[in-house]
């Protein structure tokens, strides 16, 4: 079932599924500095009110920053 998630700022939210074994459902928050940088994980959030408030402390700092839902993750064996 995709579910279409969007930011407080209209940015589409990214959401990942990915088969196998995994973590619980969590929001996680990404940054970067410059678009040329790669994305990098701030924090890891079970709650999407907390992850969206993060996301907009580091707007407020300047930062470009997402907020990825994070269903199932594999995990390494």
């Amino acid at each position: 079932m995709a579910t279409d998630l969007y930011a407080a700022d209209g940015h589409e939210l990214v959401a990942v599924n990915c088969p196998g074994g995994g973590v619980a459902r969590q929001f996680r928050v990404q940054y970067h500095t410059s678009p040329a940088d790669p994305w990098r994980m701030f924090a890891s959030f079970r709650a999407r009110g907390p992850a969206e408030a993060c996301v907009d402390r580091l707007h407020e700092q300047g930062y470009e920053a997402r907020l990825v839902k994070y269903v199932n993750c594999p995990t390494s064996a």
